[in-house]
């Protein structure tokens, strides 16, 4: 088995000369792709938020005067300006930073960040909590936005899913695949099994920026930015046509390193 790591770097017969903890068991990686198939879509796709690292890939069927929730904003607040501009108010969290790059009206900011446990702490909060704090706990076809380094697989696999299927659609970063072992991985699966339930992953791109792996011809991210739809939206038209990624609207997250080709990407892995 050949594996490829990184940019240039090769590793043969599993003998590894950098510090990388990768997790080399082929099943590991046959099921992660079986719970990441994609079910392709008609409907035009869209790139919201700036260019390179922050924008993110969604079906363009919006709601006119809806709510959207986003978690990690730091420094950027690209894409929920452009969910502001298709009509949406945006509740924003992020408990890393005092206040936000620039304001607008259908801007709500909060220090806070968001959990899978109910906490003490006055700045972290779990979802249905914020939900329910916020008077949205009877509001439908919401729209979810969630990067949060790596925390993302036990909130969603803790995630009651009355809740996740109030979101029309889902677009998130997955962090740590390659470096996922023993009880990790069982949260990894937990988590796509659940978001699973309630959606249809539509859309993957690979995160440049950070490490992957060539498993024989299929290229592996450490970090995937994943697109879902709730099942049974009814603005999603389904397709049977043929995954290739990534799209001509993709984008590096480095502008400065080409984007990973992902390829076929449900075909079978060998």
């Amino acid at each position: 088995m050949l594996i490829k790591i990184g940019y240039g770097v090769y590793f043969k017969n599993n003998l590894l000369t950098l510090e990388i903890p990768l997790n080399m068991e082929k099943t590991y990686y046959r099921r992660l792709h079986e719970l990441l198939k994609i079910s392709p879509v008609k409907n035009k796709m869209c790139r919201l938020g700036r260019h390179g690292d922050g924008g993110y890939v969604m079906a363009d069927a919006f709601r006119q005067g809806g709510i959207a929730y986003s978690f990690g904003i730091n420094d950027d607040v690209s894409w929920d300006e452009d969910m502001a501009k298709r009509g949406y108010d945006v509740y924003m969290y992020d408990h890393t930073i005092e206040t936000l790059p620039y304001e607008r009206s259908e801007f709500h900011f909060y220090r806070c960040g968001i959990m899978s446990i109910p906490s003490v702490s006055p700045h972290m909060e779990t979802l249905e909590n914020l939900l329910h704090n916020n008077c949205h706990m009877n509001v439908n076809n919401m729209i979810l936005k969630m990067d949060v380094e790596g925390a993302e697989w036990e909130i969603l696999a803790s995630m009651n899913e009355n809740i996740l299927a109030r979101f029309d659609q889902i677009v998130l970063e997955y962090h740590g695949l390659l470096t996922a072992d023993g009880e990790m991985e069982k949260l990894i699966y937990s988590a796509l099994s659940k978001i699973n339930s309630t959606h249809k992953l539509i859309h993957l791109h690979g995160n440049n920026m950070g490490i992957y792996m060539r498993l024989n011809d299929k290229v592996i991210p450490n970090d995937l930015e994943a697109t879902y739809v709730r099942k049974g939206f009814p603005r999603i038209i389904w397709s049977n046509s043929e995954v290739n990624l990534p799209l001509d609207i993709d984008e590096p997250n480095d502008l400065c390193r080409p984007d990973l080709i992902l390829g076929k990407w449900n075909c079978d892995w060998k």
